[in-house]
């Protein structure tokens, strides 16, 4: 019994101890200051969902753009998303594709599919043929 009381009396003590010089260091002072603070400026914000590209709400956006429609059919029947990611937004297998069309012009990509860099093959990348982009 007498085990327990000094365990339990020395935990209080530590307790106590550690929160006095907590109080008394301006360094930790400062820095609950700057947390209660940002605590509160995070709580009055209103709640705002951040649409995720596996959210069912991003999920069943059709594309206005018909070749953007052809190209999500594309996508989805040769099983890009298994390495692109949903919506093409990248994994840690392959990179984000959404886009791409802006960055690269169409000529260049369609070769780029067709032929694939050995980085792209290393990774499993398969190689386009016409037909398949049609």
């Amino acid at each position: 019994m007498g085990a327990y009381a000094f365990v339990l009396f020395a935990l209080l003590r530590l307790g106590l101890r550690s929160q006095y010089v907590d109080k008394h260091d301006t360094g930790v002072t400062q820095q609950l200051a700057k947390q209660k603070t940002e605590e509160e400026e995070y709580t009055r914000k209103p709640f705002e969902p951040e649409l995720s590209s596996a959210s069912l709400a991003a999920a069943n956006v059709a594309p206005a753009d018909p070749l953007a429609a052809k190209g999500k059919t594309i996508f989805e029947a040769q099983s890009c998303n298994a390495c692109h990611g949903d919506s093409g937004m990248g994994t840690a297998a392959a990179p984000a594709i959404v886009g791409i069309a802006a960055k690269i012009p169409p000529a260049q990509l369609a070769e780029l599919l067709k032929h694939p860099t050995a980085k792209m093959n290393t990774g499993g990348m398969p190689r386009w043929t016409c037909r398949q982009m049609i």
